[in-house]
C-alpha cells in the first residue's frame, strides 16, 4: 500500500485540468496547488484505497472535501490549495460525512 506522501506525489504527476471540478479555474489557479480543484476526486480515491469517510466542509467560503480514516484520523491531500501542508485539513466550518457514492463521474 502506498504511503500518503507517495499517493500525493503520484496524483500530482497524473493530474490534469479534466480531473478538476472546473477545468478553467484549474488552469488559472494550479500554481497555488497542483491538485487545485481536485479535492472531491482525491477524497474519493483515498476512500477507495484506505477506507473511511469522505467529509465535506467550508474553507474560504468554498466547499472542500477530505477524508476521515477508519482509525478516526483525518487526511487532506489537497489542503495546500488553502495554505495547508497537503496532508492536514484546514477546515473552518462544520464538516459533514458525505454519503457513499453509488456512481462516479467519468472524469
Amino acid at each position: 500500500m502506498l504511503t500518503f506522501s507517495e499517493l500525493r506525489e503520484a496524483l500530482i504527476l497524473h493530474v490534469s485540468p479534466e480531473f478538476a471540478y472546473d477545468s478553467d479555474s484549474y488552469a488559472a489557479n494550479c500554481f497555488k496547488s497542483p491538485l487545485y480543484g481536485c479535492c472531491n476526486a482525491v477524497a474519493y480515491i483515498v476512500q477507495q484505497l484506505y477506507g473511511g469517510d469522505n467529509v465535506r466542509g467550508k474553507v474560504s467560503g468554498e466547499t472542500h472535501y477530505f477524508n476521515r480514516l477508519p482509525d478516526g484520523s483525518v487526511i487532506d491531500l489537497t489542503s495546500d490549495q488553502y495554505g495547508g501542508d497537503g496532508f492536514s485539513p484546514v477546515i473552518e466550518k462544520f464538516s459533514v460525512v458525505v454519503p457513499t457514492r453509488k456512481t462516479v463521474n467519468k472524469r
